[in-house]
């Protein structure tokens, strides 16, 4: 709970963060800060690098489940007219024509026109219209907590994928200099200064690294798939994250 509470407290961060990066917000804040951030942003922008700000904003407006929301309160407005008009005025009109060519030969017609509005039904079109208004209120609130959930994932997947890629640059590190070891331990085992042993441990230590940077792999994939179905963009090519602003307070570690 404490290690899921810490992620969401860096979400938080995070969507500070990618907030403020903005010139609009930037402008607000102290005009050293302001520069250096907008510059950082200019930068990677030049870069062909998707942002955290970038990401958030094509997550906001296109990810399916805030496009379903949205949708769906767009039907509880509309259930608040279909309500209103439970109390209002009807009209109806009718016409009817009739042909005789049996005994006299003619025609015929009636237009009629009825006006009605109802005066009184026990309060129902009023408790009706209530239950209209709560529903939308109620979407309301449930679509705020679907962006809120929607742009902490990003964040969290966002910072995932960097996370990943880490990991698998370090284990693509480790893996040459394993494998140097390793060649060192046989030609010392030629020259007769090393056992069997020796080389057998070299090249355990770098089976298990090779094992690692394949379940690494496994994680980054799976972890730009996640990206790229909150998102829509690939994650090939991510900046890194905002750094901390010194106005920002640190959050604090956990204590088990």
């Amino acid at each position: 709970m404490r290690k899921k509470s810490g992620l969401r407290m860096q979400g938080c961060i995070a969507v500070t963060l990618a907030f403020v990066s903005s010139p609009a917000v930037a402008q607000t804040l102290d005009p050293v800060l302001a520069d250096d951030i907008v510059t950082a942003g200019t930068d990677v922008e030049k870069a062909g690098l998707v942002t955290l700000e970038q990401a958030l904003s094509r997550a906001y407006q296109g990810n399916p489940t805030l496009q379903a929301d949205r949708e769906g309160l767009k039907i509880l407005d509309e259930d608040v007219s279909t309500a209103r008009a439970g109390g209002r005025p009807t009209l109806s009109a009718e016409a009817v024509f009739v042909r005789s060519e049996i005994d006299v030969e003619g025609s015929g017609s009636v237009l009629g026109a009825r006006l009605s509005q109802p005066f009184f039904r026990g309060g129902r079109v009023r408790n009706t219209i209530r239950a209209a208004e709560t529903n939308v209120l109620a979407g309301r609130e449930s679509l705020k907590q679907s962006e809120i959930d929607v742009l902490l994932d990003v964040v969290e997947n966002y910072s995932a994928v960097l996370r990943d890629e880490e990991i698998r640059d370090l284990n693509a590190s480790m893996i040459s200099s394993l494998e140097q070891v390793r060649d060192g331990e046989t030609r010392r085992l030629e020259l007769g200064a090393r056992t069997r042993t020796d080389v057998a441990q070299s090249q355990a230590r770098l089976s298990g690294v090779i094992a690692s940077t394949t379940n690494a792999d496994n994680r980054l994939a799976a972890s730009r798939a996640a990206f790229l179905r909150l998102v829509g963009l690939p994650a090939d090519r991510l900046a890194p994250l905002p750094a901390l602003p010194p106005w920002l307070p640190m959050p604090r570690a956990s204590v088990n």
